[in-house]
């Protein structure tokens, strides 16, 4: 079909005649021109981002320090991204799960998750932070329930309910004394902050300013609810 896969390529700037986008340059110096482009970068990161408007970097899926850091094309392009805000002057939200080892986790743990797909843990009451509920993305999640309890979800690995959990805090929870994190590798600092490059585009998914460059995925506007759907 004459589809080429260019694995582990990134791109960081982009050339522009008027108000299309003729060509794009990836992190090696390679260029590319092309017709149109759709730009699924997402709205995550980078590190410097998630320093200011999070905990810092939790080593999540994205790897930056691996990899390098998410450009936005849009924003190359001369475009202004929009920002979601979880406050007054305070942008982002922070990615609301973590993935647990499910081997670290007590076998009667496991037993029930891989029965009933979900486990409900008890948290300390000197623990309970209800606050921290205003700062995750998912919030029809935002309940004092999910404070007050530790909520697993059997996803393959252990779906951790939260944003994040300080490690120390939660192996004090019955049966999850050895417990670990697989993503991110930091969850018991931060997660990922999102909603930090939200592209301006119509119903057919263009960007609103050029006249070849599309948008997919959350770059496209605030998503929520991929847990939900399964």
């Amino acid at each position: 079909m004459g589809i080429n896969i260019n694995l582990i390529s990134r791109v960081v700037n982009v050339k522009k005649e008027g108000n299309k986008i003729k060509g794009i340059y990836l992190s090696d110096g390679t260029y590319e021109e092309g017709d149109a482009f759709i730009e699924t970068t997402g709205t995550t990161g980078p590190m410097g981002n998630c320093l200011r408007y999070g905990n810092g970097c939790s080593m999540c899926i994205l790897r930056c320090p691996a990899f390098g850091p998410r450009i936005s094309i849009s924003k190359r392009a001369g475009i202004e991204d929009l920002k979601g805000e979880r406050a007054d002057e305070v942008y982002g939200a922070f990615s609301g799960s973590c993935k647990l080892c499910k081997e670290s986790i007590d076998k009667k743990i496991v037993d029930e998750l891989e029965r009933t797909g979900v486990a409900v843990l008890k948290v300390p009451k000197e623990d309970i932070n209800l606050d921290k509920l205003k700062i995750k993305v998912c919030q029809q999640y935002a309940l004092k329930e999910f404070a007050e309890n530790v909520v697993l979800l059997d996803t393959g690995h252990v779906k951790l309910m939260t944003c994040f959990y300080p490690l120390e805090k939660l192996r004090k929870i019955k049966g999850l004394e050895h417990v670990k994190y697989i993503d991110p590798y930091a969850g018991g600092k931060g997660n990922s902050v999102r909603y930090l490059a939200i592209t301006p585009r119509d119903n057919a998914m263009k960007v609103i300013g050029i006249d070849n460059l599309f948008c997919g995925g959350e770059k496209s506007g605030l998503f929520v609810g991929h847990t939900d759907s399964r």
